[in-house]
């Protein structure tokens, strides 16, 4: 048997290879639960999978990028992207993010986080993921305050630029 990383075309994260480990001991051990025969599938689907850069500033992502996206669902692709505060201040007083949704059916894709908190922030979001949440139902949440995570809740197409890419020339002027 083989798992975590050795695995051909196997994601290499603990949290996955601990999951395998708990399937494959329910097979062997022939729990109910499991499955019949040795094999141990993929434990998480591709466009569920988050990943967290533990560095400063954080960032977070859950779900597909926005090429990705964008080369699975061509022309059918919503992106939303907001940044707040100046980038001339610390990196603890802005953050950068980005929600990506399949247009005809709202079908949430991605969520990409930047900033303070976007560590525990990526976490939440990826169980949210994983029940295939429409944009819609995702916004129906209610909003912790005061914390970016209402921003995300509130982003419209009308307010954000939708698309694109943030660019440091496109930065607020530094009061001086």
């Amino acid at each position: 048997f083989a798992l975590g990383d050795v695995v051909a075309n196997c994601v290499e994260l603990q949290t996955i290879a601990y999951m395998q480990a708990i399937r494959l001991a329910e097979v062997l051990l022939r729990q109910p639960s499991a499955a019949t025969a040795p094999m141990v599938e993929k434990i998480v689907p591709d466009e569920h999978l988050a990943t967290v850069l533990f560095a400063t500033p954080r960032a977070g992502s859950v779900g597909l990028t926005e090429e990705q996206a964008k080369e699975k669902f061509e022309g059918d692709v919503t992106v939303l992207v907001e940044k707040w505060g100046p980038c001339c201040v610390a990196v603890f007083d802005w953050y950068l993010l980005k929600v990506v949704y399949r247009t005809s059916d709202e079908r949430l894709l991605g969520i990409h986080i930047a900033g303070k908190g976007a560590d525990e922030t990526t976490q939440a979001f990826a169980i949210v993921m994983a029940l295939n949440p429409t944009w819609t139902a995702f916004k129906s949440a209610l909003a912790i305050h005061p914390t970016y995570t209402e921003d995300i809740l509130f982003l419209t197409s009308d307010e954000s630029r939708t698309g694109g890419e943030w660019r440091l020339d496109e930065c607020e002027p530094c009061p001086e």
